[in-house]
């Protein structure tokens, strides 16, 4: 967000004799809302450049997401996450072959984009391209929220803190929500792509311990930066997102990194009158409660010599403080009776009473108040088409157990096996299609020599 470089009650530096407020700030407001809006304008039409001219990229891109999981997965499951998760994958599809796809010159699409262009950018929507072009995926975790204007996110594997102007999601997030997504500074200002991925906190934790265990096995990526690790191995942070997404499904027991089964809850400590200032001087005396602004506090703990993580530190709680009441969030049972504990035993009589409140974690809601909403269908569409025809063209000659083993094109050639086949074709026919799209699958019958019923 624009920031006032003079108080809005000052005389305008431009020496017009305005109020600023009147004057340069009316400006300042009308370039920044032309430039924020040239920016999404821009982002659609990378992505539309993208399905028209890259599809083998694109196909690429989804088999190296997708394919493996129909090895390790009930393929009606993937296709249960597939159509409740469809703009998310494409959103990410795109995003991937717009910034982290090279050709062979080192290029990008991107800058292939650029180089197609026949008018100039805003200078904003250009500077927002250069730099999405070399920022890289990461996962994060909502600290702090501002409603309606921004989140304060901290990069889990990197520490480092965003504050990203959002006004979408952070009518949404929570804190401890997570989100795989890449951020892109343009001047001082940070914002986050559409295509970013939720994630339940229960699995954020985990999920960066899996990728850190990944990370010491790929061959030479022990030195160097998480940016450039994600820059170049993507499909790690997507692959194992994915695979989270499906085990939940499935129904396995979910802890935290303390053992303990995953439950998120807000604690509301209601307070003293007037207090507030000498609860915010003992809250900043705590060990391993870091004050992240004037307002707002994290208790980190230091985990550096436990034997049974590689994380250097874990949040295990965020605290909003406000004249009536301090707010806590937590993602466990356990940890909310610590929270509760730690605070009457510093706090004492200056807490009349505490509320614990469970929370729901729901993707849905975030994803219906993004951005995501306004790509178009014919891009979904295109997408999910290209991902199911290389789908099909691998599966014709993969063995199937419901073939006895064989191949679709093995059982094809034999009469015993062809009726099995158009059964399971037929099965296939009657599910919804991956992503909810009209796909024809007559390209298939033909393929294998097979009459439709």
């Amino acid at each position: 967000m624009l920031s006032p470089e003079v108080p809005f009650q000052s005389q305008c530096p431009c020496g017009s004799g305005r109020k600023y407020k009147n004057c340069c700030w009316k400006r300042k407001m009308r370039e920044y809302a032309t430039g924020r809006s040239a920016i999404s304008d821009v982002i659609l039409k990378v992505y539309s450049f993208v399905v028209e001219n890259m599809k083998d990229e694109l196909l690429g891109i989804t088999d190296a997401i997708l394919y493996k999981l129909f090895e390790d997965f009930d393929s009606d499951l993937i296709y249960k996450v597939g159509d409740e998760m469809d703009t998310y994958i494409i959103m990410n599809i795109n995003d991937i072959c717009a910034c982290d796809t090279r050709f062979d010159d080192g290029s990008s699409v991107i800058d292939a984009y650029l180089d197609a262009l026949d008018k100039k950018l805003h200078p904003m929507a250009l500077e927002f391209l250069l730099n999405w072009k070399e920022a890289s995926f990461s996962l994060f975790e909502v600290v702090k929220v501002n409603y309606g204007k921004s989140l304060y996110l901290m990069d889990m594997f990197t520490r480092k803190s965003y504050t990203v102007t959002e006004s979408r999601l952070s009518e949404t997030a929570e804190p401890l929500d997570a989100f795989v997504g890449r951020i892109v500074q343009v001047g001082e200002e940070f914002l986050l792509l559409p295509s970013f991925l939720p994630v339940h906190s229960s699995d954020s934790e985990s999920i960066v311990l899996d990728i850190r265990e990944t990370k010491k096995y790929v061959p030479g990526s022990k030195t160097i930066t998480w940016k450039r690790f994600f820059k170049k191995h993507w499909s790690v942070l997507h692959q194992i997102w994915l695979e989270r997404l499906l085990l939940k499904c499935m129904g396995p027991k979910l802890v935290n990194m303390d053992g303990d089964p995953i439950m998120a809850f807000r604690l509301t400590f209601s307070l003293k009158e007037g207090c507030s200032f000498q609860v915010n001087r003992i809250l900043s005396s705590i060990p391993d409660m870091n004050k992240s602004s004037d307002t707002t506090f994290d208790l980190v703990v230091d985990t550096k010599d436990r034997m049974d993580t590689t994380l250097d530190n874990i949040l295990i709680s965020t605290f909003e403080l406000s004249e009536e009441n301090l707010v806590a969030v937590v993602n466990s049972e356990n940890r909310a009776e610590r929270i509760i504990a730690l605070i009457e035993d510093n706090l004492g009589d200056l807490v009349k009473s505490v509320d614990q409140e469970p929370i729901s974690f729901d993707p849905d809601a975030m994803h219906k108040k993004t951005e995501q909403d306004d790509i178009p269908m014919e891009v979904k569409e295109e997408i999910m088409a290209n991902f199911l025809d290389a789908h099909y063209t691998k599966w014709m000659d993969i063995p199937v157990p419901a073939l006895d083993g064989m191949t679709p094109r093995q059982a094809a050639k034999k009469p015993g096996s062809r009726k099995k086949l158009i059964r399971l074709m037929k099965e296939m026919e009657s599910r919804p299609s991956f992503g909810g799209i009209d796909y024809d699958t007559s390209w298939l019958w033909e393929e294998l020599d097979l009459n439709k019923p």
